[in-house]
């Protein structure tokens, strides 16, 4: 009876410092997601009306276009960064997961609860991390093959800078890096919190 008297203040605190550990994580991982997702989704916003930029007939102007792989980059690259927010959404809710744990033992989410909810999480976080790294590999590929046209002796007499490295493919790349960045910081943060939920003792449950 005494031991089990003084073991319950020990369970308590261990899901104090699991809520306060969860709360703290995911508001950070939050911000994170929101810095890094406006700088990137700005990037990108400043590639779309380069894609409806066509060459001009008149001789001698400058014919501007994006090439195949930077709208296949940029169209993916936009359905991973409307992952990153539903991966935002779903991070405040964890926020609010974390203070529904300081409730009474009654009311309070399971352990079990919590880690289904993290790991849904890190499926979240995985599809949009993908999805980023379909995005850069169309988008390196296309400028490995303007990187090459450019460099070619072949090309100093043509003269079309539709076919060179324009400031859309790096706008792209960016705009793409900042979204699977803020994936990958929040697929860290989600696994680290599954792997000390689950070393966490089974009493709080």
């Amino acid at each position: 009876m005494i031991s089990r008297v003084r073991s319950q203040p020990t369970v308590v605190s261990q899901v104090e410092r699991i809520a306060r550990l969860m709360g703290r994580t995911s508001t950070i991982s939050f911000w994170i997601q929101i810095f890094l997702g406006v700088i990137g989704s700005i990037l990108l916003l400043l590639t779309t009306p380069m894609l409806f930029a066509r060459t001009s007939p008149t001789p001698g102007a400058v014919p501007v276009g994006p090439g195949p792989g930077s709208i296949g980059g940029l169209a993916v690259a936009v359905v991973a960064m409307l992952t990153l927010l539903a991966s935002i959404y779903y991070t405040f809710t964890n926020t609010q997961h974390a203070r529904r744990l300081q409730s009474p033992k009654n009311a309070r989410p399971s352990k079990a609860d919590t880690l289904k909810r993290l790991r849904l999480g890190v499926l979240i976080n995985l599809f949009g991390l993908g999805l980023a790294l379909v995005g850069a590999e169309a988008v390196t590929g296309q400028l490995t093959n303007k990187l090459l046209m450019q460099s070619s002796p072949f090309n100093l007499g043509f003269v079309d800078p539709s076919r060179f490295i324009q400031a859309l493919d790096v706008f792209v790349v960016l705009g793409n890096t900042h979204g699977m960045f803020a994936h990958f910081c929040n697929l860290t943060a989600n696994l680290w919190l599954i792997d000390r939920i689950s070393k966490a003792g089974s009493s709080g449950d």
